[in-house]
């Protein structure tokens, strides 16, 4: 009889293990597919996010352009400067101005920032 016991034992052992092994197979399979897919969700979202902030920063830099285009279009005193020197020559690539140990480009001096 215990031949039979023991490997009646031996058996429910083996099926035991078997199924304890199968489910944790199962259990970390289900668990890799929804981390990767979390993952890959919030990899998405954060590059949108990343991506609407740049397309803000700019749309914004292009408004500040536009003004200033328009200004120069619409300022008497440039289109008298153009008017009174058709052919001014090359200017210089940066002119800077000092105000308190600040440097002011010269969009600032043209749309009247100052």
């Amino acid at each position: 009889m215990k031949t039979h016991s023991g490997s009646i034992q031996k058996r429910i052992i083996a099926i035991t293990l078997s199924c304890i092994l199968g489910m944790c197979m199962i259990i970390s399979c289900v668990s890799y597919y929804i981390f990767q897919n979390y993952l890959q969700h919030s990899l998405i979202q954060s590059t949108e996010t990343s991506l609407q902030l740049l397309s803000d920063n700019i749309n914004s830099s292009m408004n500040d352009i536009y003004q200033m285009a328009r200004f120069c279009q619409t300022n008497g005193d440039i289109a008298d400067y153009i008017a009174q020197n058709p052919n001014p020559g090359p200017l210089p690539p940066m002119t800077v101005l000092r105000r308190n140990t600040v440097i002011i480009p010269p969009t600032a001096i043209c749309s009247g920032w100052l």
